[in-house]
């Protein structure tokens, strides 16, 4: 069972770094940054993959990496930025079982907060 998750990371302030990685702007200069990617065995504790790329880079991209150097049967689990059409057909490509969190957008709905404000088994 591998969680997958992403992050981002400050890097040095170094001109190298900024032409490779890119980054974000901050005030009139660029904060060298990097999108990371890591693919974690649950059941033993372990980082089985790291992937470090620059910042412009699409986390699905480096999941899709993790897949790849994944075991077979090994199921991949991801939180909710990772569902899409291409991602999970790579999966089945590779015939690898997969489990991902379902992204929901949250969209106010009067009627339904009036409804729970006016009745009284709220």
């Amino acid at each position: 069972m591998q969680a997958v998750d992403g992050s981002t990371l400050r890097l040095h302030e170094a001109d190298e770094l900024k032409e490779y990685f890119g980054g974000q702007k901050g005030g009139d200069d660029m904060i060298p940054m990097a999108r990371l990617s890591s693919s974690f065995d649950v059941m033993n504790g372990l980082t089985t993959d790291l992937q470090i790329a620059p910042y412009s880079s699409s986390e699905r991209d480096l999941a899709a990496m993790h897949l790849m150097k994944s075991k077979p049967n090994d199921l991949m689990i991801y939180d909710r930025g990772y569902p899409a059409f291409w991602f999970f057909a790579l999966h089945r490509q590779y015939q690898q079982p997969f489990s991902a969190k379902k992204f929901q957008k949250y969209y106010f709905n009067p009627l339904i907060i009036k409804k729970n404000i006016f009745t009284k088994n709220c």
